[in-house]
């Protein structure tokens, strides 16, 4: 008697294919100290990203106050910012060279292939690793990713990872 598995597998890969798959939540925390910071969010383009606010609150100079992603509408960015059209302190992304805001939220389209990396909103002159004084406090993020185009590995049969 033959055995039915592979041809119910050729028929599950046939019909149900590989779809559009969401990867997430993956939680990370982008610390004020530091300038681009990795998230461990790989995206490609076309994917859908979502990001949304969990908890924590920091600032770009302490004598400002605390504030959350979104940043301190009371402290506009300054030429040489990261992102000068966003408020001093907001949480910004980046893929690739793409740069753009997160806030207390982002839902958009990925432009490019990439990880995601995140920093505050201010002024970075230092190299990637120095600490940013007088920044602050820390953010904690969630991320998911509708993925555009599904990852699939010829190890795995063709089954979506």
């Amino acid at each position: 008697m033959k055995s039915t598995l592979p041809i119910a597998l050729a028929t599950a890969l046939a019909t149900g294919g590989c779809a559009v798959k969401t990867a997430g939540p993956v939680e990370f925390t982008c610390k004020a100290q530091y300038a681009w910071q990795n998230t461990g969010v790989l995206v490609h383009q076309g994917d859908h990203l979502r990001v949304e606010y969990e908890t924590g609150q920091w600032t770009a100079d302490i004598r400002n106050g605390l504030a959350p992603p979104a940043g301190n509408p009371a402290t506009p960015a300054r030429e040489g910012d990261v992102l000068p059209t966003a408020s001093r302190s907001a949480l910004i992304g980046r893929v690739d060279d793409q740069v753009f805001l997160i806030g207390n939220a982002f839902d958009g389209v990925v432009p490019k292939d990439g990880r995601l990396f995140c920093v505050i909103n201010t002024t970075i002159t230092k190299s990637d690793q120095s600490a940013l004084l007088p920044a602050d406090g820390s953010v904690t993020m969630r991320a998911w990713v509708d993925r555009a185009h599904p990852v699939c590995s010829e190890t795995t049969w063709g089954l979506c990872l």
